[in-house]
């Protein structure tokens, strides 16, 4: 089995309302912990996503690809799980 890490954090503030989508605030906080890594997008081998409202509010429900994509982490394997609080 391979070792994983959690090499970096990151997370945008929480807030009732914002202008933002989902997949930019995600982009913001992952950013922030890919640079706290010291990492680059090209590094990241897979993305997995929490999300249970993209497809309800943004109309959109492959929010994970996306969000790879605004990363820079192309031709990556990305996973949504989804769940209510």
């Amino acid at each position: 089995m391979r070792k994983v890490a959690i090499v970096g954090t990151g997370h945008t503030p929480f807030t009732f309302a914002t202008e933002k989508t989902s997949i930019e605030l995600f982009s913001e906080a992952a950013m922030d912990a890919i640079n706290e890594a010291k990492l680059k997008p090209k590094d990241i081998q897979a993305l997995y996503l929490g999300n249970c409202l993209g497809d309800f509010s943004e109309g959109q429900a492959m929010v994970q690809s996306y969000a790879a994509n605004d990363i820079g982490a192309f031709h990556i394997p990305a996973t949504r799980f989804e769940g209510a609080c």
